[in-house]
């Protein structure tokens, strides 16, 4: 049996085990592209994926069921059949499939819990929330006013559910500049494969470079230098400039 290798946080592990999540994402890198293509481009067949939920001896493992890959946009989409076998599987609290839900706000104003999630212009090639596929000018779209939605792995967004969420952008290679770009709030999570937040919100009307602006390079740090993904930001005082950045630069 041809076998696929990869090795994954426990919470996905968990999540393909009970059958909630049916997609595995890689990005496109060359590493990845050599494991599931061949060099004449056309998909590599494999029977199985051997998954392994982390490096250490005893770690829970399982073959699943290998369906096919495709690429869409910067990534590569693993899909997944049925758990062949198993082992070291410890109990797991299960995870609803299809999770779409709303929240009644609880008091007036915003929420007190704010998030960030970066996006990797360089890597992504465009910026986010536009119908332009191009890296100039280094502005946010004012046409764009609906459907402000990221994809996150992150099943802590589940609990951002009412919460308010700062996009940052990375554009600009080794020397990359750090934009402030959208504000938004979470309304909605759907369970896609990956999670998918969504909710109303604004593209800043110019956007942010947050660079030389103090208490960012502590914050980027905090933040393990935008690789962590989506987190909750409350415990770092930064927040408090970006919502007071985001005021500032409301579009009409």
């Amino acid at each position: 049996m041809k076998t696929l290798y990869i090795t994954i946080k426990e919470v996905y592990f968990n999540e393909i085990l009970s059958g909630t999540k049916t997609t595995e994402y890689r990005e496109v890198k060359p590493f990845w592209t050599s494991r599931l293509y061949e060099k004449n481009c056309k998909p590599k067949i494999y029977d199985a994926v051997y998954f392994k939920a982390g490096y250490d001896p005893g770690v829970p493992e399982m073959v699943v069921e290998y369906l096919g890959v495709r690429k869409l946009g910067d990534l590569y989409h693993i899909k997944l059949g049925k758990v062949l076998s198993k082992k070291n599987v410890r109990k797991a609290k299960p995870i609803k499939k299809g999770i779409a839900q709303k929240t009644e706000p609880k008091s007036t104003g915003l929420s007190p819990d704010f998030f960030i999630q970066y996006h990797n212009a360089d890597a992504r090639g465009s910026f986010p929330f536009t119908r332009k596929r191009s890296l100039y000018p280094e502005e946010p779209d004012q046409t764009y006013k609906h459907g402000f939605s990221f994809y996150t792995r992150k099943i802590s967004v589940l609990k951002a559910i009412g919460g308010n969420c700062f996009i940052v952008v990375g554009v600009g290679g080794a020397e990359k500049r750090y934009y402030l770009w959208t504000m938004c709030r979470i309304d909605k999570v759907t369970d896609k494969g990956e999670y998918n937040a969504s909710g109303p919100g604004f593209n800043l009307k110019k956007a942010v470079l947050l660079n030389d602006i103090v208490g960012f390079t502590d914050f980027k740090k905090f933040c393990g230098n935008f690789g962590i993904g989506f987190q909750k930001i409350n415990n770092h005082p930064f927040h408090k400039m970006l919502l007071q950045l985001a005021r500032k630069n409301i579009s009409a």
